[in-house]
């Protein structure tokens, strides 16, 4: 059997060598011996994050299980679609904020208060 990390053999006698599991260096031992263990890939930025949110109560629950069932969706894809609504649109703070990060006289649109509104009067009067 071939060793891995700090000595340990690896689930299946799989080396560090090549293959996924090269891609453990640079974790912590513990992380790569608990990964190997499970025989799990290394995590990485392509892997979609989860969310999770105890203690919702059940009222809501059974609100939005309905609503996802009458949407024809699982309650998953249903909070999914919810929270790429909700993160489409900016806050307020975003919003006020716009400004700050775009310099003075900006909207955050490129062109500065000025421009838009002369824009705007000449749409009106077309």
């Amino acid at each position: 059997m071939t060793r891995g990390v700090a000595g340990e053999s690896c689930a299946g006698g799989t080396s560090f060598e090549g293959g996924f599991l090269a891609s453990y260096r640079g974790m912590k031992p513990t992380t790569q011996r608990v990964l190997a263990q499970r025989n799990h890939p290394p995590y990485d930025d392509s892997m979609a994050p989860n969310i999770l949110i105890r203690s919702v109560p059940g009222d809501v629950h059974q609100t939005l299980t309905r609503r996802a069932s009458d949407a024809g969706q699982s309650l998953q894809e249903y909070l999914l679609e919810m929270l790429r609504e909700v993160t489409s649109r900016p806050t307020m703070q975003e919003i006020v904020s716009w400004p700050e990060r775009e310099g003075p006289g900006s909207r955050g649109l490129g062109a500065t208060t000025q421009e838009i509104v002369e824009e705007i009067r000449a749409q009106r009067q077309r």
